[in-house]
């Protein structure tokens, strides 16, 4: 179910973007006859390559982030069978699906007129997008600071708590460990 959600959000978010939005964006950057030729390789055998390589990407990092996991608890003496852990991975794994959700419920209900660039600049849910959120920050230090929070994406943040209330749930551990 996991692999199916993926493949549909994949699929709406790269309907977002129109063939003629593409060959604007691609127009920037190359002459116009190049410009024809990336659109027409666009269609057909490379959709289904970026599907197939989505498919193979996202059961790899299932497996790699079940093996993390796998690998705490065998430090913390918590034991967990591999495949219990890989199903509690793979349920936690649906909070990655919201962000693309809601890019298309945005772009296709709230703001239907957009343009390449504003798919480009629809929020990335990092940390630091909640700090310009409720604060206008002008000072060069706190900037430089909190720049560093680009790289924490709010949803890893809560797949990482999903993964912990389920295995505590499932297992009955204690969230102390």
């Amino acid at each position: 179910a996991l692999l199916i959600l993926t493949m549909v959000t994949l699929h709406w978010r790269n309907s977002l973007v129109t063939e003629e939005m593409y060959f604007n964006e691609l127009v920037k950057s190359f002459d116009e006859e190049r410009a024809l030729k990336l659109l027409e390789s666009r269609t057909g055998r490379s959709i289904w390559i970026s599907y197939a390589f989505s498919t193979t990407f996202t059961l790899l990092r299932l497996l790699f982030v079940t093996f993390l996991f796998s690998a705490s608890c065998y430090l913390f003496y918590v034991r967990v069978s591999f495949s219990r852990l890989f199903a509690i991975v793979v349920k936690s794994d649906f909070v990655h699906l919201v962000p693309g959700v809601l890019k298309v419920a945005w772009f296709t209900t709230i703001e239907p007129n957009y343009v390449m660039q504003d798919l480009h600049q629809f929020p990335k849910f990092s940390i630091v997008d909640l700090f310009y959120l409720f604060a206008e920050i002008d000072d060069p230090m706190f900037r430089t600071a909190i720049s560093q929070l680009h790289s924490f994406n709010l949803f890893e943040g809560l797949f990482c708590l999903t993964v912990a209330l389920l295995l505590a749930q499932q297992e009955h551990i204690e969230l102390s460990k």
